[in-house]
């Protein structure tokens, strides 16, 4: 099992797409490995506050590529024990997570987004208000900037591009945009929630500019009699 998952890895592509297994490897490997490294030094609790803190990236990169164990950590004699060590970790809390089945080991299923309503926070209401969970593409350290808190180490989402746009300087009404669920907060509309599928697929939709676009394209209007 321990070569499988060294393949997938090995074959990963880099992306963080919902349905890749390396993602989840490498998410988890990083995880262990900077555990291994940090926390004999930091502590539990100081180790988890420096994961969520976007600098750890800087020095994962710099232990990878300079391969000297950090602090004179003791629990490790050797660069390749330290990553080994790690790695092995990671295999075994994945095993227990997600079984054996390395098809069930994909990033949807660990990294997942939840568009909560304040109201949402009180259970049962949550149903009512709340969108998701839903997988989703992206991570902390990519283009696609979807980020979670890896020192808690659940990968839901805490914060993610609120909106997408993309624009024709030239030509202004060829123009696109995406936020993450909708523009309305009534959850009795169909604005609501009509954005959230469209905004995890990486999708688009065209704004209407022109006073002429907003008229022809007009379903509802809102009348504020004072």
């Amino acid at each position: 099992l321990e070569i499988s998952i060294l393949n997938s890895l090995d074959q990963w592509d880099g992306n963080m797409k919902t349905s890749s297994v390396g993602a989840t490897i490498f998410q988890f490997s990083m995880y262990h490995i900077m555990k291994e490294a940090l926390q004999p030094t930091l502590g539990k609790e100081y180790f988890r506050l420096y994961l969520n803190n976007p600098d750890h990236w800087d020095f994962f990169k710099n232990l990878i590529y300079s391969k000297i164990i950090p602090f004179g950590n003791q629990e490790v004699n050797e660069y390749p024990d330290l990553i080994l060590k790690g790695f092995k970790a990671a295999i075994e809390e994945m095993k227990i997570k997600f079984g054996v089945d390395l098809k069930k080991w994909n990033w949807g299923k660990v990294h997942t987004i939840e568009f909560k309503h304040p109201l949402g926070k009180v259970k049962p209401l949550n149903r009512l208000f709340n969108l998701g969970p839903f997988p989703i593409s992206g991570g902390n350290n990519v283009v696609n900037k979807i980020m979670s808190k890896p020192g808690d180490h659940n990968y839901q989402v805490a914060s993610l591009p609120s909106t997408r746009r993309i624009i024709s300087l030239g030509n202004k009404e060829d123009s696109y945009s995406i936020i993450p669920s909708g523009n309305s907060g009534n959850f009795w509309s169909d604005h609501y929630d009509n954005q959230v599928q469209p905004y995890i697929d990486g999708e688009y939709r065209k704004i209407y500019f022109s006073k002429k676009e907003v008229t022809n394209n007009t379903v509802k209007k809102l009348i504020i009699i004072p």
